[in-house]
């Protein structure tokens, strides 16, 4: 699968989230079964579109991370994606410490390995919010914030500002016909970034 079609997904998942908790396509994870079960079948991705929710993310003093969504095509072959929702404050510690069942990783790990790309909506907060309360770096982030700027270059359009995702995800729907120029910009910004 191309890295632009993955990227289409993931920022269609932000939308999926909220259709999903009206079908029920959605797993919560609040125990410690139920992250071990999730580590289970994310261990062997190698995409994962991840958003994180909480109080004042990405503010030195008060931000406070409460739930973390994921998403991934389990197998990779699927054509539709899994959800979960963490609840960190359930799990606590727990949520980034746990391991799979055969002790081969925990969410820290998959966040940490450089292998796995992340795919992200301004990364920004999430990120220092994970560095800040958990001790995580970060590997391999790809912000479809910026690889949207970068499609808005290549069609000589405006870039002296960044799109709101409700914003992107109708632009990619007026965008439709041209997704070989937005998939080319992004692949080539992945390969650079790598």
């Amino acid at each position: 699968m191309a890295l632009s079609d993955l990227a289409v997904d993931a920022v269609h998942a932000q939308a999926s989230t909220s259709r999903a908790a009206a079908r029920q396509d959605y797993r919560v994870v609040a125990t410690a079964p139920e992250l071990t079960r999730m580590l289970d079948e994310l261990k062997s991705s190698t995409c994962i579109a991840v958003d994180c929710e909480g109080v004042k993310l990405g503010e030195r003093q008060g931000g406070k991370l409460t739930l973390l969504q994921l998403s991934a095509r389990i197998p990779a072959s699927s054509k539709t994606p899994r959800i979960w929702v963490v609840d960190v404050v359930a799990l606590q510690a727990a949520t980034f410490t746990q391991q799979s069942s055969d002790g081969s990783v925990s969410l820290k790990q998959l966040l940490e390995d450089e292998r796995v790309l992340k795919l992200m909506f301004d990364v920004r907060s999430d990120a220092f919010q994970l560095q800040q309360e958990h001790g995580i770096r970060l590997r391999a982030p790809y912000d479809l914030q910026l690889a949207e700027v970068a499609a808005r270059q290549v069609q000589m359009l405006t870039t002296a500002y960044v799109m709101p995702l409700d914003k992107v995800r109708s632009t990619a729907c007026q965008w439709h016909g041209q997704q070989a120029v937005i998939g080319h910009c992004m692949d080539r910004f992945w390969h650079v970034a790598r």
